[in-house]
């Protein structure tokens, strides 16, 4: 009693840190010889009363390993309500120490007994552990909201840490659950009610329910535990079927899932609910009977979501196949299933998931919607916009052809039509029989036998001598509901089209009668004014007599009446026009049968110019007389689009020379090359010589795709690209012209390409290069494109020889107009003397420039010399290029440079610094140094930013040469605080102001590099603060240089030592004195 006491004396004692004590307990827990009563519990009880820290998890952990604890049940209690009273915390409490005690605790076998005689913990545990970890998932994954499928595995996989942890101790938990199931015999129901009320539905809120591989093993231990623990069933699809008393307990287990279901909410239902029923699938497929109970029990639930619950268990039965017989509370299975049809059939309004729910029964038992189809159909034509519409017809298709039934779906469609037909409009057609649904009804009929085709084509001809001739003949054609009903029978019977070689001569007679007749009593029921339906109607009587390849001659004047009054009037609306190109679509599209006047065809491309429409434009321009195609095709032209292929309809040679040779056209031409024949190229090859333009036009298309053309295309375009470039060459004036030049660089780069250069193209280049870079009075526009020219010669110099007179004619060129793509070859190809030549006549030109104030000339010259610094030269010409940067910052120091020159200037500096390849004397670096502070006399904001970069540049990149020389480049520093300090006193506007903010962070940047250097700074920065406090103690500077400043100055004490300190206080005015102590 004394040593437990005093033990818990020690571990109380506010003196010793807690680490100490913490170790203290863990050591005594541990300690063999030490004679204390119950020293488990003790030291148990004392680590749940000091649980506020971290700590203690990490050291209670090492405690809990022990894989038996004999400990009293209270603090087993204690335990555990630590365990639920952190797990309720906020997550910013929770570490991932909680959660390996928590797996100890569960695991342990002691722990397991108290859990055995105490169930209803256990549950209250594992439901804490359970909200906890879920918070833990949507905090860290970001979650928003819940759905059905859970939280995806391969984002809990992907998150390290906290997240992983959590999930694998809830897998390990439900593990260890199973054990202390079976190794209890008297508390097995309480256990199983316990995971069904308080652990079931917050487990299945983390499980992934999309995935179904070997990731998701929360998925598959919970699976393995409702199958084994609460179905009694260790192996899945047993053949042996439950007892009379197993049956009473699972019904027990659903009653108590069922009201519990009552409590939550329709997600959550189906979520749970739904991956239970998976499970029972997966144990009882072979038991029917049993899963037919647990499917209507859990289905019961409620009566609000009854549909959803039944719908989402029908798309989880795989291949089950029930029995409809089988009675439950005296109603089969059969029974059930059509008193859910007829509910859908009651409803006001049908959901999607009653459509689903009608589609599942389709294929669950066909013969549950077979007497229900004509009232499924009304209700669905109906409510046609629903997006499930197109899925229950192709059901019911599928359920009536596995019944053999196939005519039952036409007489059932045309019933439900007839019977609400009046509200239905004729716009819908296409939604009404979905073109799917076409397909799959053709080869169902195909498969029919004689006597069910026979069955199918008298209910058309009934309902169409019926419902369609005989109120067409009252003079109804224009009512809606008539003209639906003619409309889905003529679909209908085009479905039939394709087996009509069934029919006999007699019955193909009928039917070619029965539609003539239609034809001719519609004639007469039109409306002299156009008007949509009558366009409509028009469309639908054309299509019928172009599928018999006659037509009537009534009915084509009628048709050209109608387009004449769409397309040649005036003020015709929209939606007439947009239905007059439908119209003409079929004309168009059946033009042997038609003739269609200029004049309406000249109407079509202005309505096509509003309204662009590929199937009237692409066969208009195949009809068209060339005469109307030089007409529009330019007003066209904006209306094309690169990915429509016309020349796949028109003849290119007849149309490009109407186009306008932009890109579009260009991309639209490159879509033709790409599957072009050699006939037909030849053929556009032979036609575009008359036309130098077309030429070049051609072979600017062919070099853009050859890239992307097969080794049997590319053999056809090389061919024809070398019959274009041996003509071109032939028109290219001796007289060199801009145009000629461009015309050359294109032929060159195609045989550049093709490797197919003659001697006659490279004397034509050599003579181009001669007449442009040595001759005299050459205009700037050839000048410019002839160092495109040479751009293309240079890459490929190889192929060339080029003359040391016309080098020398570029390099003068170039001081004119710098281009990148000649400058980086001709400096790497040039010889020596060559380059020495040049970078004296650089240096000439910088100096007239200086002294004639010639901007541009500048801004060249420092391009030029950015292209030599990043050049990789010999030996021989580096030394060159050395003696030229020397002689180039010299020069600067002696001439007079204005302030709009220095930027440039200064930026040519800081390249030459950053370039790595060049070995610099230390000189350079001091005459760069006192340019700078040359420069920072004209007092620009502009210049000071500048010169900064020099400085950050010298530091950088040249390091081992500036160390000696930090006094200088401070001088540079101190300089541009001092500009930056008294211009931040009075700032004009908000430009400026942004420009001094940038400096002053700049400056932060450099004085933080500075520092870095404590060495060679520990003696200078002492003078550098005292300048500092010294701009600083000035009045009227902005608030932000003096935040600026006040950094700087925390930066350079840093690395100040004791007796820079000492002289700072000693030294400095009283005044400042004040402000150097508060820093």
């Amino acid at each position: 009693m004394a040593l437990s006491v005093e033990l818990l004396n020690h571990l109380n004692s506010n003196e010793t840190p807690l680490p100490k004590r913490l170790k203290l307990a863990e050591n005594s827990f541990y300690a063999v010889d030490l004679p204390i009563v119950h020293r488990e519990d003790l030291i148990l009880q004392w680590f749940c009363k000091t649980c506020s820290t971290e700590q203690v998890w990490n050291s209670l952990k090492p405690c809990l390993k022990i894989r038996h604890l004999e400990i009293k049940s209270d603090v087993y209690k204690l335990l555990m309500e630590l365990l639920i009273g952190t797990f309720q915390k906020d997550i910013k409490y929770i570490q991932e120490d909680i959660f390996e005690c928590c797996s100890l605790l569960i695991s342990n076998t002691g722990m397991q007994k108290y859990y055995i005689s105490m169930p209803e913990d256990l549950g209250h545990l594992i439901k804490s552990l359970l909200d906890c970890v879920h918070k833990i998932f949507k905090h860290f994954l970001n979650i928003k909201e819940d759905t059905i499928d859970g939280i995806s595995i391969s984002l809990i996989i992907n998150h390290n840490g906290l997240v992983l942890k959590a999930y694998n101790t809830i897998v390990c938990i439900i593990e260890n659950i199973t054990q202390i199931f079976k190794s209890t015999f008297t508390t097995k129901e309480n256990l199983k009610n316990i995971f069904i009320w308080d652990i079931l539905y917050p487990l299945c809120g983390i499980i992934d329910h999309k995935c179904v591989d070997t990731t998701n093993r929360l998925g598959a231990v919970t699976h393995k535990y409702i199958q084994q623990l609460i179905f009694r069933r260790k192996y899945v699809q047993s053949g042996e079927l439950l007892k009379d008393e197993d049956i009473m307990q699972l019904k027990h287990l659903l009653s108590v899932l069922t009201e519990n279901a009552k409590r939550k909410t329709l997600q959550n239902n189906l979520m749970t609910l739904t991956f239970f029923f998976r499970v029972a699938v997966s144990t009882f497929k072979s038991d029917p009977a049993t899963l037919d109970l647990i499917l209507r029990n859990l289905t019961g639930y409620s009566e609000t979501n009854k549909k959803e619950i039944f719908n989402s268990f029908l798309k989880h039965l795989n291949d089950v196949t029930f029995d409809f017989n089988n009675k439950i509370h005296d109603v089969t299975l059969f029974d059930y299933c059509q008193n859910m049809i007829d509910d859908i059939l009651r409803s006001k309004s049908m959901s999607n998931t009653d459509c689903d729910l009608l589609t599942q029964f389709c294929y669950l038992n066909p013969l549950l919607i077979e007497r229900r189809v004509p009232d499924i159909l009304r209700k669905l034509f109906v409510e046609k916009s629903l997006l499930k519409y197109k899925d229950v017809m192709i059901s019911i298709l599928d359920a009536l052809v596995h019944l053999k039934h196939e005519e039952k779906l036409i007489t059932a469609i045309l019933m439900a039509l007839k019977d609400c037909s009046n509200q239905i409009t004729l716009i819908e057609n296409n939604t009404l029989l979905p073109d799917e649904l076409k397909e799959k009804l053709m080869k169902a009929v195909n498969n029919t036998t004689n006597s069910q085709f026979v069955v199918m084509f008298r209910t058309l001809s009934y309902y169409m001598k019926t419902y369609c001739l005989e109120q067409f003949s009252e003079g109804t054609i224009c009512e809606d509901d008539n003209l639906l009903m003619l409309q889905i029978t003529i679909e209908l019977l085009k479905s039939m089209e394709h087996v009509k070689s069934k029919l006999s001569v007699e019955q193909k007679a009928i039917v070619q009668k029965a539609e003539n007749k239609l034809i001719k009593i519609t004639m007469t029921s039109l409306s002299p004014k156009v008007a949509t339906k009558d366009i409509k109607v028009l469309i639908l009587l054309l299509r019928i007599s172009i599928t018999n390849e006659t037509i009537d001659e009534k009915l084509e004047d009628v048709t050209k009446s109608m387009m004449q009054n769409i397309f040649v009037k005036d003020n015709v609306t929209n939606e007439l026009l947009q239905n007059g190109l439908q119209l003409m679509s079929v004309v168009l599209h059946n033009k042997k049968l038609f003739h269609v006047t200029d004049q309406i065809i000249r109407g079509v491309w202005f309505a096509l110019l509003k309204y662009p429409c590929a199937d009237v434009l692409l066969p208009l321009l195949e009809s068209s007389e060339t005469k109307l195609l030089s007409e529009f095709l330019e007003e066209l032209d904006n209306q094309l689009k690169p990915n429509i292929n016309i020349f796949q309809y028109i003849d290119p040679v007849v149309s490009l020379q109407y186009l306008k040779q932009d890109r579009i056209v260009q991309k639209i031409l490159e879509l033709y090359l790409r599957n072009c024949s050699y006939a037909s190229l030849k053929k556009l090859t032979k036609c575009s010589i008359n036309s130098n333009t077309d030429m070049i036009f051609l072979l600017e298309s062919m070099e853009h795709v050859k890239s992307k053309l097969s080794v049997e295309q590319k053999a056809i375009v090389q061919k024809a690209e070398n019959k274009l470039i041996k003509i071109t060459m032939t028109s290219l004036s001796p007289k060199v012209a801009t145009k000629d030049i461009k015309v050359l660089i294109l032929l060159l780069r195609i045989s550049i390409t093709n490797e197919t250069i003659d001697e006659k193209l490279e004397d034509v280049t050599k003579s181009m290069m001669q007449n442009i870079f040595v001759k005299d009075n050459v205009t700037n526009e050839l000048l410019q494109n002839g160092l495109q020219l040479m751009s293309v010669v240079l890459h490929n110099k190889k192929l060339f020889h080029v003359t040391d007179q016309i080098i020398r004619g570029v390099w003068f060129a170039l001081l004119k107009y710098p281009c990148a793509d000649v400058l980086l070859p001709l400096l790497e190809s040039s010889e020596t003397k060559l380059l020495s030549e040049f970078l004296e006549e650089l240096d000439n030109q910088l100096m007239r420039s200086f002294l004639y104030v010639q901007k541009t000339n500048i801004e060249n010259i420092c391009t030029i010399w950015n292209a030599i610094l990043k050049t990789n030269m010999s030996t021989d010409r580096n030394r060159l290029r050395l003696a030229a940067i020397n002689n180039l910052i010299g020069r600067i120091q002696t001439m007079n440079i204005q302030g709009n020159f220095a930027t440039d200037i200064l930026k040519l500096i800081q390249n030459i610094f950053i370039t790595k390849h060049l070995h610099l004397p230390g000189h350079i670096i001091d005459m760069s140094i006192t340019f700078g502070l040359k420069m920072l006399q004209k007092g620009t904001l502009l210049i000071c930013n500048d010169t900064l970069v020099l400085c950050s540049v010298l530091l950088r990149m040249r390091t081992n040469l500036i160390t000696d020389r930090i006094s200088s480049l401070l001088l540079l520093y101190r300089r541009i605080i001092n500009i930056v300090t008294h211009k931040s006193k009075a700032i004009t506007d908000k430009c400026e102001e942004h420009l001094l903010k940038c400096l002053t962070l700049e400056i932060e940047k450099f004085t933080s590099a500075l520092i870095k250097f404590k060495k060679d700074m520990i003696r200078i920065s002492p003078y550098l603060v005292a300048d500092l406090l010294e701009l600083f103690s000035e009045n009227s500077i902005a608030s932000f240089m003096k935040v600026s400043l006040q950094n700087c100055i925390n930066h350079l004490i840093s690395i100040c030592d004791q007796h820079g300190i000492a002289l700072l206080s000693r030294m400095l005015p009283v005044s400042m004195q004040e402000i150097f102590k508060t820093q």
